[in-house]
């Protein structure tokens, strides 16, 4: 018995071990993720529509966490501005139809097979339209009478059609096209004309009044100007500018403004003052808004005038500090500036990524301590003479030293290229913000607070990529040397600068600059020596690669 016993211990002992020394299991293959578009929806018009592809799933859950990519079909009914890199975005459909949008999803390493989500757009109601014949007028004889239907609607969103009605008047008169939206008349004669305005939608018709008083007194109508439509990002401030508009018989001093919302993705906005010459509104939601606007000498109206504002959200590529700026084709140069700014000509970019910010006190001082960087300059203003200022950007540090810093952190400076890129966007605008006047809550500049500010600030001042204080609180240094002639030679892909020189271009202006306003704008070169040390020039870094850290 005891030697069964021994022999039974010696065999699961045995067995043991080679349980425990088994192999280990083979890796598991990376799963395929799974994307969710979300369940096809039916909708008003101008409802808020949110496409969530949140129930996107990755089985194994790596190696990354999932990232979205969204498209729009080509055959949607209009174009979504939208962030399409998110698990879901919101949208105000204004025209009815059918909207598909397909969503991708990835996990870094493998790519789920598309799924697509249909929005089907109706109208609100079965509503008749609205009618808009415009106020009543007083003219003078002879004068050029205008009609406006422009601020007829529909409130189902479909097509409407305009037929114009003589119900009155002092002499025959006939419509040169009584189905246009916008006319004029000359009134012969003394006396009231009396006009209907029919609008249909081809279900239901509506009608308005409007009286014109002919008095023996010769008075011209005025004529509005609306001024040049714009585009600019989410969340601006926009000004509109009523100021070219003028009076054919001298009296543009005394004109009354008239502002009104025509088209517009949500019915929150109101202007401050739609009865001043540049009222203002911001633009808190992507979409195409519309103004009318019709000035008075007190006695006449003038014709409406239209502008358009287009607001989108741009999709911008933000880590560890630094944006990417892809690969894309703008204008550089103006012919509006000085000699060095002409001509306007085409340049195609690679991608790059910028630095969000201008490089910090304390960034620079980093580098400083690691005897990478020597010390920046001490003189009245310098920022490192200040021990509350170590988030305000470095200054007083020559073209040397900044790229020092950025070769240190593994970056470089920007291209005088990249630079007017990533402040002027790709719609070309005047200052980095967009085409509105610089003001005080967009910007550092003119000497309006002594000195630089910390960076950040001024976040309604960013550039159409989102990168700030492209337009105040230092200069910056960009890698070129300085030609004034440059761009009648430069290359169309990837400018470098001029091979030789003995200047260093710099971008941007600073706190002290500001009068004249052209030192502000997003085209404006300048040109240094490489050693100079001032307390309104820094520096940001750019680098071909995404940051690492």
């Amino acid at each position: 018995m005891r030697y069964h016993k021994k022999y039974f211990l010696w065999l699961t002992t045995i067995i043991i071990i080679f349980s425990c020394s088994a192999p280990p299991a083979p890796p598991t293959a990376n799963l395929r993720p799974t994307a969710e578009a979300g369940p096809n929806q039916s909708v008003t018009l101008r409802s808020i529509v949110v496409v969530n592809g949140e129930n996107s799933i990755d089985p194994d859950e790596g190696p990354d966490p999932i990232s979205y990519s969204w498209k729009s079909a080509e055959s949607n009914p209009t174009e979504v501005i939208a962030s399409m890199n998110e698990s879901k975005f919101e949208f105000t459909p204004i025209k009815t139809g059918t909207y598909i949008f397909i969503l991708t999803v990835t996990d870094g390493q493998i790519e789920s097979i598309p799924d697509s989500t249909v929005i089907t757009v109706s109208s609100q109601n079965d509503l008749p339209p609205i009618a808009e014949a415009g106020p009543d007028l007083i003219v003078g004889v002879g004068a050029s009478v205008p009609l406006s239907a422009i601020n007829s609607s529909d409130p189902n969103g479909n097509e409407i059609s305009f037929l114009w009605h003589v119900v009155e008047s002092p002499e025959p008169l006939t419509l040169l096209d009584p189905t246009a939206s916008q006319l004029i008349f000359i009134a012969k004669s003394v006396g009231k004309y009396r006009l209907v305005l029919e609008v249909s939608n081809g279900k239901y018709k509506s009608q308005d009044e409007i009286n014109i008083t002919v008095q023996a007194a010769a008075n011209l109508p005025p004529i509005a100007d609306a001024g040049d439509d714009q585009k600019v990002k989410i969340g601006s401030i926009v000004t509109l500018n009523g100021g070219l508009s003028n009076d054919p018989d001298g009296n543009t001093k005394d004109l009354n403004f008239r502002w009104s919302l025509g088209q517009a993705p949500t019915a929150s906005v109101s202007l401050d003052d739609s009865t001043s010459e540049q009222p203002s509104f911001v633009a808190n939601q992507a979409g195409v808004y519309s103004f009318g606007l019709q000035v008075s000498d007190g006695e006449a109206i003038s014709l409406m005038d239209i502008v358009s504002i287009t607001v989108f959200e741009p999709i911008v590529n933000e880590s560890y500090g630094m944006i990417e700026i892809v690969t894309g084709n703008f204008i550089m140069g103006t012919n509006s500036g000085a000699s060095d700014e002409k001509p306007p000509h085409s340049v195609s970019l690679s991608t790059f990524w910028i630095d969000k910010f201008e490089v910090r006190v304390l960034n620079y001082q980093e580098c400083v301590t690691a005897d990478e960087c020597s010390p920046a300059g001490l003189s009245s203003g310098c920022n490192t003479n200040y021990a509350d200022r170590t988030d305000h950007p470095i200054n007083c540090v020559n073209w040397d030293q900044a790229k020092t810093y950025c070769n240190w952190m593994q970056k470089r400076l920007p291209t005088e290229a990249e630079w007017e890129y990533s402040a002027r966007g790709r719609d070309n605008r005047l200052y980095p913000w967009g085409n509105q006047a610089p003001n005080s809550s967009l910007l550092n500049y003119n000497n309006l607070i002594g000195g630089t500010t910390t960076v950040g600030s001024f976040p309604l001042g960013n550039s159409y990529f989102n990168v700030n204080n492209m337009g105040g609180n230092v200069q910056e240094w960009t890698n070129d040397l300085y030609s004034g002639d440059y761009y009648n030679s430069s290359p169309e892909n990837n400018p470098q600068g001029p091979e030789k020189g003995s200047l260093r271009v710099v971008r941007g202006a600073s706190w002290k600059l500001g009068i004249l306003q052209e030192v502000l704008t997003t085209t404006v070169r300048f040109a240094f020596v490489p050693t100079t040390k001032d307390n309104s020039l820094g520096f940001r870094c750019a680098s071909n690669f995404p940051p690492e850290k």
